[in-house]
């Protein structure tokens, strides 16, 4: 078991302070591919999914979280999935914004630890970036970074000052990763706008650098919504704003509901690996050839080993349903069942459609 999940964790004061950033191995030469297959494969993880994730590792060698640890983050209209202690029932429960994100951080910590992949997590109000993976301090690190979480957001929304410290980190990385062919993944998590300055300009340095940033929303506010948008249109950098899981599941089903939206696509594109096809799921409803694309990238195997939907549909939806028996099933964010990846009865050539 992962260190950072232990529950026997010996208490730890909130201003302790991680060990100083050390260079991450761009290279990933520590990358433990081993662990990090089984971490995914004990989370119900799908083949296509855990082997994206793996991949992702070496591609963006480095992840950066920003974690808005501010005091709207106390505020309850959070929202997470809780599964009983036999595992045989699923509930939508409320809670607050901060404990939403909580689980989603101390999973990407966790994954890190299991695959010594360099990742460094940035609590707004809270101490000095904490590293997880490819160094010795992973462990106390890691420790480090679960007693902060387990304690309760305050303070303002400082995110101009890590966005700039961010920019000066990947700008020391700039000529390792250009000839590596590799970038880094620039993650915030938050619940507002920018109480130190313009976020825009802060960000703007980032589009002439090797870095994707993804602004995962932690409340459905729309001025907060339409904030980040209008950053969105405003600065040229590669950048894709995400909502809560059952936001994106709501907009996913809008425009392909043959896909089960489930935590662990989620976790993937929180964590910075990306596929064009999953941009597009929430915002256009596939082609037939993306959706083989995405359908692979979720069950595993060659993409040429499906038939292509538009020349066989009864073989595609064939070879579709024996990969779903060979998969883990996943919940299901709307009804709160399992269920699997692809609902095939929503496929091209399936037919007449059945309504759930």
């Amino acid at each position: 078991m992962s260190q950072f999940a232990a529950n026997a964790t010996p208490p730890i004061m909130a201003t302790a302070q991680a060990v100083p950033v050390q260079a991450p191995d761009t290279a990933g030469l520590g990358v433990n591919v081993n662990a990090a297959a089984h971490f995914l494969q004990q989370s119900n993880w799908p083949e296509g999914l855990a082997n994206l994730m793996i991949d992702g590792i070496h591609k963006t060698c480095y992840r950066i979280f920003i974690v808005d640890d501010s005091g709207s983050m106390g505020h309850g209209d959070g929202n997470k999935l809780q599964t009983t202690s036999r595992g045989l029932h699923v509930h939508k429960i409320r809670c607050t914004r901060w404990a939403e994100m909580v689980e989603a951080i101390k999973f990407h910590a966790a994954f890190a630890e299991a695959a010594n992949a360099p990742s460094e997590f940035r609590l707004l109000n809270n101490g000095n970036p904490i590293v997880i993976g490819g160094g010795l301090d992973t462990r106390q690190n890691a420790m480090i970074l679960n007693s902060l979480l387990d304690g309760s957001p305050g303070g303002m929304t400082p995110l101009c000052r890590h966005v700039a410290e961010v920019v000066v980190r990947v700008k020391s990385m700039e000529h390792q990763l250009k000839a590596n062919g590799q970038k880094v993944s620039l993650t915030i998590f938050t619940d507002g706008k920018s109480s130190d300055g313009d976020v825009s300009k802060a960000l703007e340095p980032l589009s002439y650098l090797p870095v994707r940033v993804i602004i995962r929303l932690c409340t459905d506010d729309d001025s907060v919504v339409n904030y980040w948008n209008h950053v969105d249109d405003n600065i040229e950098l590669q950048m894709d704003c995400l909502d809560d899981l059952f936001g994106e599941n709501d907009e996913v089903r809008s425009k392909n509901r043959w896909l089960t939206y489930g935590v662990p696509l989620h976790r993937l594109r929180e964590f910075g690996c990306h596929l064009k096809e999953f941009d597009l799921l929430d915002e256009t409803k596939l082609s037939e050839s993306q959706i083989r694309t995405v359908i692979a990238h979720v069950l595993g195997g060659p993409l040429e080993s499906y038939p292509h939907p538009s020349m066989d549909k009864k073989r595609f939806l064939k070879y579709v349903k024996e990969k779903l028996v060979q998969s883990p099933m996943t919940i299901c964010p709307e009804k709160k069942v399992m269920r699997p990846w692809i609902r095939t009865q929503h496929l091209p050539g399936a037919g007449a459609c059945t309504i759930l």
